[in-house]
């Protein structure tokens, strides 16, 4: 369909068409520009906004749903007052392009802005930043805000195909609570296929346990209260890590294993570690870069 404009009451052109109220199917011409409505699809199925996407998907009896990200989900399109849930079942969020994702936290310390359980999150060739607010008046904390909880039940959070995740100011990043933490059941944070994670400005954990598996990959994680990179087991091949500026530990875990050419970089990390024993493990804390009871780093 072509359209030579639209008008208002008083008979004046709207240019922004996202305020006029009227929905043009994708592909119309309205004053000589194209509408572009769908930011999203699954299948044959379109969606206006990112956060309907993900929503169908969660809600659907597919065990394994692709949501194709057709531009950017960013500044009205944000993801806010962001908190999802998935259960058993993978969803991919994919671009082609490329493109951009805001993901603006609910403003408390309890809620994550994604809960894993029994679930796998793919982020494939995306740029998604996981957005904190400041606390303001609230002493107690100086972030809200919390990133991914990727639940001990097998779940997993995956980026890939050169997907880039940045979480800053927030009070937490990630944590890895639930379930009973066998081998088998422990969460797992995989980054691989040339992606990077970014973590700058965290009150308290970057990360608090899981399985990392990073190849061919960049990790930069800065400015943390607590701990930078702990936990169950560290791996990287062919990867860049940098830690900077972290309370306690920038790296921490049973096993550390450094693979291929990859590179650990830590500065001025650790200024609060005091050495007493941990309640959790019983091995002291003393070392930013430090093994959990005692066991082994592998290169």
């Amino acid at each position: 369909a072509k359209i030579a404009k639209v008008v208002d009451n008083n008979n004046q052109e709207i240019t922004d068409l996202s305020t006029s109220g009227i929905f043009f199917t994708d592909g119309a011409t309205v004053g000589g520009n194209t509408v572009n409505n769908v930011v999203a699809t699954i299948g044959n199925d379109s969606y206006t906004s990112l956060d309907a996407a993900i929503d169908a998907a969660i809600s659907s009896q597919d065990n394994n749903v692709t949501i194709n990200l057709k531009q950017d989900a960013t500044g009205d399109k944000a993801l806010t007052s962001a908190k999802y849930t998935i259960s058993n079942k993978t969803i991919t969020i994919k671009s082609d392009g490329g493109n951009d994702i805001t993901v603006n936290t609910i403003r408390n310390q309890d809620d994550y802005a994604f809960t894993l359980t029994n679930a796998i999150l793919v982020l494939d060739n995306v740029n998604m930043t996981v957005n904190g607010s400041f606390a303001g008046q609230d002493t107690s904390v100086n972030h809200y805000g919390r990133g991914f909880d990727v639940q001990n039940n097998g779940s997993e959070l995956k980026l890939t195909g050169g997907t880039h995740l940045t979480l800053k100011n927030l009070d937490s990043g990630f944590v890895f609570a639930q379930g009973i933490t066998t081998a088998n059941s422990i969460g797992k944070l995989t980054i691989d296929n040339s992606s990077t994670l970014t973590i700058d400005t965290l009150d308290g954990n970057a990360s608090n346990g899981g399985f990392w598996n990073v190849t061919d990959s960049t990790v930069d994680v800065k400015n943390c209260g607590d701990n930078a990179i702990s936990t169950e087991g560290f791996t990287a091949k062919n990867s860049k890590i940098t830690v900077e500026n972290a309370g306690m530990f920038a790296l921490y875990g049973p096993t550390i294993t450094l693979d291929g050419n990859t590179s650990v970089t830590v500065t001025n990390c650790g200024s609060e570690l005091t050495g007493q024993s941990s309640s959790y493990d019983y091995s002291g804390y003393h070392s930013p870069v430090q093994i959990k009871n005692y066991n082994r780093v592998t290169k």
